[in-house]
């Protein structure tokens, strides 16, 4: 006999292949292009196809700009602080919405209350953003002062002002992901060189369903996936893992077989000067998790004093 579906449970085959149908296209393997000065401009005779008919690959030309009082007149600590001003300190929220990313800029002032908790710059989402297997992105809330993270027109001026600016937008903002699928996507979106100059992060996982689960964006799998990810940030100085359930993270030596295969796919993440895990526990109880275990990371409470 055939079991039905209850009308509340969710499909994994569905939920999968809407993942993989609303994924953001990945970097090319190849890019066309550097963006980049040439570290060693250096003549070259341009390379000549065997087909007569075909052009030759051009050289990429960058000019010196000895034209703009920009980099003639202002010297390079001046105009990294420009840079740092138009790029750089700020909480970016990165959400997905379907076939691409967004970076969302904190408007509401933030700390460590508001790095990874719902607010108005989260915009309306798909679902409880903490519980949605998907929670795409839809829009900004109705009359809430959010300021859209656009960051390409200075990066776009010319090669010279990118290759000066770019660290600046990896090396100061902190990148806030609540959802695995967010990492995993802004891993296959950005060069591997830029990954390693990010010094903030934080990620948050809810749990909806037993680790054991079929549920492919919420077993212990993609979340290893994505511990590996965190393993290939070389530079990361401060990282925040916020883990949270209703039900299936609950504390005590009782529960081991639920949070401990958490933990210890964080073991190999090279550690940061700061590197703190949040749980939904009292003092005592993550204290007793983090008795005699050997983490490379405190356990801390997410929970609020009464």
């Amino acid at each position: 006999m055939r079991r039905r579906r209850c009308g509340n449970e969710e499909d994994p085959k569905k939920i999968q292949k809407e993942r993989e149908t609303l994924a953001p296209k990945p970097l090319p393997s190849t890019r066309p292009r550097a963006l980049t000065c040439p570290l060693q401009p250096q003549p070259q005779k341009p390379h000549r196809s065997w087909n007569i008919f075909r052009n030759p690959i051009p050289l990429q030309k960058t000019f010196d700009q000895s034209q703009s009082l920009l980099f003639t007149r202002l010297p390079p600590e001046i105009r990294h602080q420009i840079w740092s001003h138009v790029l750089g300190n700020r909480l970016l929220y990165i959400v997905r919405a379907p076939k691409a990313l967004l970076a969302i800029e904190c408007v509401e002032g933030f700390g460590s209350d508001l790095e990874t908790r719902p607010h108005g710059c989260w915009g309306f989402i798909s679902g409880p953003p903490f519980d949605s297997p998907l929670g795409f992105y839809i829009s900004p809330r109705e009359n809430h002062p959010l300021k859209p993270a656009n960051f390409l027109p200075l990066l776009r001026t010319c090669r010279m002002i990118y290759t000066e600016a770019i660290p600046v937008l990896y090396e100061t903002n902190i990148f806030d992901f609540d959802h695995l699928d967010s990492l995993l996507y802004f891993y296959q979106s950005v060069l591997p060189q830029r990954l390693d100059q990010i010094r903030t992060l934080n990620l948050s996982f809810h749990i909806r369903e037993p680790l054991s689960s079929a549920i492919p964006s919420r077993d212990i799998n993609t979340w290893r996936r994505t511990c590996d990810t965190l393993i290939s940030f070389q530079g990361l100085e401060e990282l925040r893992v916020h883990l949270s359930s209703r039900y299936y993270l609950q504390p005590g030596t009782r529960s081991k077989h639920q949070w401990e295969p958490l933990l210890d796919a964080l073991r190999l993440v090279k550690t940061p000067f700061t590197f703190i895990v949040y749980l939904p526990w009292s003092e005592s109880q993550c204290a007793e998790a983090a008795q005699d275990s050997g983490y490379p990371f405190l356990l801390m409470s997410m929970l609020e004093e009464s």
